[in-house]
């Protein structure tokens, strides 16, 4: 594991035990996370790289501000974004289409809010920089299509974190997952790289 990476996972393994306990407490259930993958990526790959390229995902969408800005995606099945639902809301969505319920769609948004929250936290306790979400949006959407719309957005962007998150929630048979995109602004993944090495014993 090159030093980037080991960095990386330092920061997905601390925005991960963030994001449990939050949503512990959101579904009064224990959550346990883990990261199978975080990485930097060249903005070309992005439409690619979600596993949900052919398929409709719910995702939440937030500019990052601050000492870093970017914006950030955390996208699901919308299996699995039912699934959250009902946990908080039980018998809230009878089927997968999220967006005809405002109750559901708040709860969902409030879970991405979650993740993308604990995320920004832990790099920022990890850096001692100043960054955090601005006003969320959820979009429900061919994943390729969600993606393409942030590849067009930040045209002059070259690189981009991907960090896969996996949750397992007790009593829940089946796992879940999703994605979460960080895309930085052109000078944020410099600065990002910079303080997490000047802060590494």
């Amino acid at each position: 594991m090159t030093m980037e990476q080991d960095l990386l996972k330092e920061v997905a393994n601390i925005s991960t035990g963030y994001a449990a306990t939050a949503l512990s407490t959101l579904l009064q259930r224990q959550v346990a996370m883990n990261v199978p993958e975080i990485a930097l990526h060249e903005m070309e790959d992005l439409p690619r790289l979600s596993g949900y390229h052919h398929e409709v995902c719910a995702t939440v969408h937030a500019p990052i501000a601050g000492d870093v800005e970017g914006t950030m995606f955390f996208l699901t099945s919308m299996d699995t974004a039912v699934r959250l639902v009902n946990m908080v809301l039980p018998n809230v969505v009878n089927d997968l289409d999220v967006q005809a319920y405002p109750l559901a769609s708040s709860a969902f948004q409030e879970i991405g809010n979650i993740v993308i929250g604990s995320y920004v936290t832990a790099i920022g306790s990890l850096t001692s920089l100043t960054l955090y979400p601005l006003v969320t949006e959820l979009t429900i959407d061919i994943g390729s299509a969600v993606l393409a719309e942030a590849t067009y957005q930040l045209v002059e962007v070259d690189q981009f974190f991907l960090m896969e998150t996996a949750m397992r929630v007790k009593n829940e048979e089946e796992g879940m997952e999703g994605f979460l995109l960080f895309i930085p602004n052109e000078r944020a993944v410099s600065v990002l790289k910079r303080a997490l090495e000047r802060d590494r014993p």
